[in-house]
């Protein structure tokens, strides 16, 4: 099993189950709809991660974004120092983060978890679905993956002070899930999320605090 080490996360191989995924389609002008989500897996049980919950060392993740019509996704991991868009390709171009009804965005991967270590003892996760670009964040990720958390917190007032409604619980179904990764489907899981939906934009955020075991 091998693990790679970064400065804010240990990325563990894990086996997940095969993903199954049903895709619908959305046709609007303004209007976007997407299902966001993050599992939160702890030993073998998981649920689903709520912002302001208090998670642990050894906790894991994993990242869901399936739209329902084409967007931009941007995934922005936060700690105490830095930021990093979690969906950086290289080289980088706006069009990279371009995903459509047939796709399904999972982070770090359908075979991988992001796992909290002991290097913080706060992460932030902003999930933001636009239907253009966004170029207060193309350019603050243009030539790097990280940049520092003062520079990421600026970029991100900006941004969302054009946006002072978008935060929001504006979903077409409640719905709370728990139960046993090995009992369970990643696609099931997906299934049974709630799809929310903004004018132009989807922002999401999730605010942790990390506890050591």
């Amino acid at each position: 099993m091998k693990t790679l080490i970064t400065k804010h996360f240990i990325l563990t191989a894990i086996f997940l189950f095969p993903l199954l995924f049903s895709t619908q389609i959305f046709s609007g002008q303004k209007e976007i709809r997407a299902k966001i989500a993050i599992m939160l897996v702890r030993g073998e049980e998981y649920k689903n991660l709520k912002s302001k919950d208090r998670v642990v060392t050894g906790d894991s993740i994993l990242i869901f974004v399936q739209p329902f019509s084409n967007l931009y996704a941007y995934v922005i991991y936060s700690g105490n120092e830095s930021a990093q868009l979690l969906n950086y390709q290289i080289p980088f171009k706006p069009n990279k983060l371009k995903i459509g009804t047939d796709d399904t965005l999972l982070l770090p991967s359908k075979n991988h978890l992001y796992v909290f270590d002991d290097k913080n003892s706060y992460a932030e996760f902003t999930i933001v679905c636009s239907l253009n670009n966004i170029p207060e964040f193309d350019s603050l990720f243009q030539n790097n993956q990280k940049t520092s958390r003062e520079s990421w917190n600026i970029a991100e007032d900006k941004f969302l002070g054009g946006y002072p409604n978008s935060i929001n619980e504006k979903y077409e179904k409640p719905i709370s899930i728990a139960g046993n990764v090995r009992g369970k489907n990643i696609g099931e899981f997906l299934n049974k999320q709630p799809i929310f939906q903004g004018e132009e934009t989807i922002i999401r955020n999730y605010k942790l605090e990390i506890k050591k075991k």
